[in-house]
């Protein structure tokens, strides 16, 4: 090649070959723009393509082999070849051109359009060689920063709508101030807010200059009437939210005419707004341009609605100012509820650690002691220690799950196999004396929950019942479900499964009903107060509610509604196996690398996995594994893990170990809580977890499980 004019584009050196050879360009500029996401070119002086990237050769219409060398003029369209060889000449000239918008047709603001960039590079001797040329695509950039500024405008609508949820006195007041806040900082061009009254929708507040068209119109909630087709009819009858991103292609009748086209709105989106269940009333907004109401737009809105419904339940009108304040003070109280469950989360979090520990160590060495030779009255004894490490373990578990803290593994199960599989425990528990009755009619009906807080939440209610009968009785323990858009199953698209737990006991009173439900309150001389607490705690975490009714002198029924959920649900009994005996020992030759900071547990640890048959390596920090890992010429079937410990984390060991030992098996362990455990990326890591404390028999079922689904060879 003889002479070459050389430059750089960005970080690359091009080279490009006199008129009279072919041209070429280093690779490491053809990687450059062929990384870039737009169309892009590279032309020398004379305005000749020597490089062009895929997007160019799509926009042009012709392979990239047929661009080299032609004129970049040649892809340019007619409309825009004089104004673009305007531009091309000031970037010769050694001018950057940034975004410079082209338009096919210079007088049609909706028309093609695309952004030009220009950028000049030089040869050693300081001359421009050439320019780079970049399309953009100026719509879909203009697009994207429109979505940008609209989501914005709706987070401060959703601000200003909780303010307004607090403070407004009325429902009407609240309704205005919503139409308000979707016009003037939302951006719609009009709002109304209708409320269901007989068969049709009444219009109760409206904002805009076309308010009062779209606020006028006749909206049925009769599904046989065509004026109920829209989205505020079609939000009024199911409760769900419409959307209509182009009228005129949507809509050929009633209520919106062919005579009303001058004023119809482009799109439209319309909500439901939720009071006790039903719907209450309808927000419609509407947009002067079409498809205006994308995915992200909707799902910003929808974030108001449950704002504006919660505020709907404790907002009156003003000849009823008792009703209003008792649901201000039940929204105060919902507040302090929930300070309260965080407060007893933090408590329990802050000694959760170190009081795992110690009963994991206290909970295993009874058990040991349990397997020696004892006299009955020590035997008594070291059984009395292990049921009271047992029932502290209990307490701490129900602290963390009412504060949230507890580490869970939801997932799909039948709720009929969830209450069979709980059955020989809960007959275990209220004794002879009470006559226990089992009505299961959800078959075939899957929720979303942890399967040992199902237990849990079950186990407390049939405690509580058990302690409303103590001259015995029966208990009833009913499934049921409701069908998918069902009067009651507004909270799930599947309907809901239900599980009722009815006793004949002693019954409540108001008073005591009201209470029912709060931390810390029990009617019983040595209860905790924590139970049914836990439980409401827990029901709400899979998305449900509960609801008690009682009376006095009959007895008491508790009723779990939990979201339906799809897909096939697990076998109850698979996720919770039990093994026994050689079961959960150690196949010949298995190694457990145990990794515990804890000094007194460490050795505990040890002697538990020995005893099944495994062979035993130690460590106290990620630090000291590594080392002991290195140490180790043999397999490494599995390594257990605490997951905060000085100097290196679990998380970070598993990921070093990974790097020598690929092929080996993790169980993370801890004492902390949930939330600590997720800030060290365990849950998001889908890995095995046992909770401490734990005995014997769980950490073991926990190991043979998780070497076993590993796929190790015996």
């Amino acid at each position: 090649m003889s002479a070459t004019q050389n430059g750089t584009y960005g970080s690359a050196t091009v080279y490009v070959a006199d008129s009279h050879e072919q041209p070429h360009v280093e690779p490491a500029a053809l990687a450059l723009i062929d990384a870039s996401p737009c169309a892009a070119v590279i032309v020398d002086r004379d305005r000749r393509c020597v490089a062009a990237n895929e997007r160019f050769a799509r926009l042009a219409g012709v392979p990239v082999e047929a661009i080299i060398g032609r004129a970049v003029g040649d892809f340019t369209p007619a409309a825009l070849v004089e104004r673009a060889a305007e531009l091309h000449r000031r970037a010769l000239e050694g001018e950057t051109i940034a975004g410079e918008v082209l338009r096919a047709e210079p007088d049609d603001a909706d028309g093609p359009m695309v952004a030009l960039h220009l950028t000049p590079f030089r040869d050693a001797s300081g001359r421009v060689a050439g320019m780079a040329c970049v399309y953009s695509d100026e719509p879909m950039r203009r697009r994207a920063e429109e979505q940008l500024q609209a989501l914005a405008k709706l987070r401060e609508m959703l601000t200003r709508a909780a303010e307004a949820a607090v403070v407004c006195a009325t429902r009407q007041e609240l309704f205005e101030k919503v139409c308000q806040f979707a016009v003037s900082v939302g951006g719609f061009s009009s709002a109304w807010v209708g409320v269901p009254s007989g068969d049709t929708i009444v219009n109760a507040a409206s904002a805009g200059p076309e308010a009062d068209f779209v606020a006028g119109l006749t909206i049925s909630t009769d599904p046989a009437d065509p004026r109920s087709h829209g989205p505020t009819g079609q939000a009024a009858l199911t409760g769900n939210p419409q959307i209509v991103n182009d009228f005129a292609a949507t809509f050929r009748s009633p209520p919106f005419h062919a005579d009303d086209a001058a004023r119809c709105p482009r799109s439209a989106a319309a909500f439901a707004f939720h009071e006790r269940g039903r719907v209450a009333a309808t927000l419609s907004v509407y947009a002067d341009r079409a498809n205006v109401f994308t995915p992200e737009i909707v799902g910003a809105l929808a974030e108001i609605m449950p704002i504006v419904s919660l505020a709907l339940d404790r907002l009156i009108d003003a000849d009823d100012r008792e009703r209003h304040e008792q649901a201000r003070v039940a929204f105060e109280e919902q507040l302090r509820r929930a300070a309260k469950m965080d407060a007893i989360g933090t408590l329990a979090g802050s000694v959760a650690h170190d009081f795992n520990n110690t009963l994991t160590v206290i909970r295993n060495v009874s058990r040991i002691l349990l397997d020696d030779a004892l006299t009955d009255e020590h035997r008594r004894r070291v059984e009395t220690i292990d049921l009271a490490a047992e029932s502290a373990a209990g307490l701490t578990a129900q602290l963390l799950s009412l504060g949230r803290r507890q580490v869970i593994r939801p997932k799909r199960f039948s709720l009929d196999d969830l209450v069979q599989e709980s059955a020989p425990l809960v007959d275990r528990l209220v004794g002879a004396s009470v006559r226990v009755h089992r009505a299961l009619d959800a078959a075939g009906t899957s929720v979303l929950i942890d399967r040992g807080e199902f237990q849990q939440a079950l186990l407390n209610l049939t405690a509580n019942a058990r302690d409303a009968m103590p001259g015995g009785g029966a208990l009833q323990i009913r499934t049921a479900t409701t069908p998918r858009g069902s009067h009651n199953a507004v909270r799930g698209d599947c309907g809901l499964a239900i599980l009722e737990v009815q006793d004949s006991g002693v019954g409540m009173d108001e008073e005591r009903l009201r209470q029912v439900f709060e931390p810390f309150f029990t009617t019983k001389a040595l209860g905790t107060g924590l139970g049914l607490a836990t439980v409401r705690a827990i029901v709400e975490r899979a998305g449900g509610t509960v609801e008690v009714e009682s009376e006095l002198g009959i007895g008491t029924t508790f009723r779990l509604c939990l979201p339906q959920v799809p897909g096939q649900a697990e076998r109850a009994e698979e996720d919770g196996t039990r093994r026994t005996g050689n079961e959960l020992g150690a196949n010949p030759g298995e190694t457990v690398l145990v990794v515990e900071d804890a000094e007194m547990l460490r050795p505990i640890v040890g002697q538990m996995l020995a005893r099944a048959g495994y062979r035993v390596l130690s460590a106290a920090d990620g630090v000291a594994a590594l080392e002991v890992a290195d140490a180790h010429d043999g397999r490494i079937d599995l390594v257990l893990t605490d997951v905060v410990m000085p100097r290196m984390s679990g998380g970070e060991l598993v990921e070093r170990l990974a790097r020598t030992r690929p092929d080996i098996a993790v169980l993370f362990t801890s004492g902390y809580p949930a939330d600590i455990v997720a800030r060290h990326g365990i849950e998001q890591q889908g890995a095995a977890f046992v909770q401490k404390p734990y005995v014997a028999e769980d950490l073991l079922r926990q190991v043979r499980t998780t070497i076993d689904a590993a796929g190790r060879p015996a």
